[in-house]
């Protein structure tokens, strides 16, 4: 009896509650199965609306054009660029870019530039590490500092309100670096451990072993890392940042930021720097050929590659699709005045022979005819990917300070995405049979007992 008036009123209720709700929303709600934890919010007199269901009486949205923000690029009168676009993001990045790297380095100075990422932001005559690591903190900024082979770039990032110290910092740690006799005694041996950790990665020394095959003895085939036994006395550094870090070598970019306070921060930060430098420009010259390091790990690396793109190059975005359309495993490094492109791969040792078969396979269908399908998708891929590098802020920073720095000028994304376009698959077969017509460069890491002769593997490509 007590159960069935229990049923009748809750029914009653039921009903009472749907009329309340039509009545207020016209809205209703569809059939749904509750979960354990929806249970606890059936007693809810609101009603369950899909996300999908549009709200009464709110008002229509009204479409808002995106802000374009222009880059802008000057040249001071000592030769420093400076590029800079603007955003709507209360956090701005800074960078200094300079022209120097693993590039111009010889057999004495070698991996100078890679000690020196390590050693950045340390000690100044103006301010000691512990007063910059405190004082940055203060403001929550971020200092970091890469190194390349035709590179480096020391990088800020913080509040907009923050640019002047952000400039500030990064002018101190590049033009006034004490490189104090405790900090060097500590950092030499910590930065030599750090190194081998990265070449403890099969990947690095790939790549490490790839560029000292592709451009035998000179400019980018030095090693980007110091030997073991290396050294770096406080005046060979000194000499290093007075040769190289100049002026006319140094490009200061900057993302969400005013174009004309970057340009007053970089006059009157950046005064100690000369005008212009000495040191002679080599070309790149690529020689290809064999290079390989032996391990007993039971896993080879294999790289298999070919003169590729500079940065400034006409046809590059025919390499970058061709990159795409190869998919994973293919690689595409570009430079100030060249490049290597090719594809690498890994397997149990004793399969690196038909490992080598297939790599060679892949980069001779290259030039082979170009499916109509697959390069459509592949631009799209790329178009897709370039345009999201674009949104982030450090992305941005390093694509425009990279681009002043090899060209001078910046190509905005409508340029990026018309040479995109305009590539078709007879600009891909071109620079294909360019690329297999360069000597071939092979990189080995792991047991070669499996890996053909280079000669064997090189014929196969005319």
């Amino acid at each position: 009896m007590f159960s069935s008036r229990l049923s009748t009123a809750r029914g009653a209720l039921v009903r009472l509650q749907s009329r309340s709700v039509s009545n207020a929303t016209e809205l209703t709600a569809p059939p749904s199965k509750f979960g354990f934890f929806e249970s606890f919010f059936v007693s809810s007199k609101m009603p369950v609306v899909p996300l999908n269901y549009r709200f009464p009486d709110l008002p229509n949205l009204q479409e808002v054009a995106p802000v374009a923000y222009a880059t802008e690029v000057t040249t001071l009168e000592n030769g420093m660029k400076v590029v800079s676009c603007d955003s709507n993001t209360p956090i701005a990045s800074v960078g200094a870019f300079v022209n120097t790297g693993s590039r111009y380095e010889n057999l004495m100075t070698s991996g100078t530039s890679n000690f020196l990422e390590h050693f950045a932001f340390k000690s100044t005559t103006n301010q000691s590490e512990l007063k910059l690591f405190r004082e940055t903190s203060k403001l929550g900024m971020s200092l970091d500092c890469t190194s390349g082979r035709d590179s480096t770039v020391y990088s800020a990032n913080a509040l907009k309100e923050h640019t002047a110290a952000m400039v500030a910092n990064l002018a101190d740690t590049i033009q006034n670096p004490a490189f104090a006799m405790d900090e060097l005694y500590d950092g030499v041996p910590a930065y030599k451990e750090a190194v081998k950790a990265i070449l403890a990665s099969g990947d690095a020394q790939l790549m490490e072993s790839l560029h000292a095959a592709a451009f035998h003895d000179n400019t980018l085939g030095m090693p980007l890392y110091a030997p073991e036994d290396q050294v770096f006395p406080k005046e060979d550094l000194l000499n290093h940042l007075k040769s190289f870090y100049t002026a006319n070598r140094m490009v200061i970019a900057g993302v969400g930021v005013d174009h004309a306070q970057l340009v007053a921060l970089a006059q009157k930060e950046f005064t100690s720097l000369s005008a212009d430098s000495s040191v002679p420009v080599e070309q790149a010259v690529y020689t290809g050929g064999d290079v390989r390091l032996h391990n007993d790990s039971g896993v080879t690396q294999v790289a298999l590659a070919f003169q590729g793109a500079s940065h400034s190059a006409e046809n590059l975005a025919a390499y970058s699709v061709l990159k795409t359309m190869l998919g994973e495993g293919a690689f595409s490094k570009s430079y100030s005045d060249s490049g290597v492109f090719g594809i690498s791969a890994s397997s149990a040792s004793a399969d690196a022979g038909r490992t080598i078969d297939e790599v060679c396979a892949s980069l001779e269908s290259m030039a082979g005819a170009v499916d109509a399908t697959k390069l459509a998708t592949a631009k799209g891929l790329l178009k897709s990917s370039d345009a999201m590098a674009s949104e982030t802020r450090n992305s941005k920073l390093n694509i425009i300070g990279t681009q002043v720095a090899a060209t001078g000028k910046v190509s905005s994304a409508e340029d990026v995405v018309a040479s995109i376009d305009k590539v078709q698959g007879a600009d891909v077969q071109k620079v294909a049979a360019a690329m297999l017509k360069t000597p071939l460069s092979l990189a080995v890491n792991g047991s070669s007992a499996y890996v053909p002769r280079y000669d064997s593997i090189a014929k196969r490509f005319g």
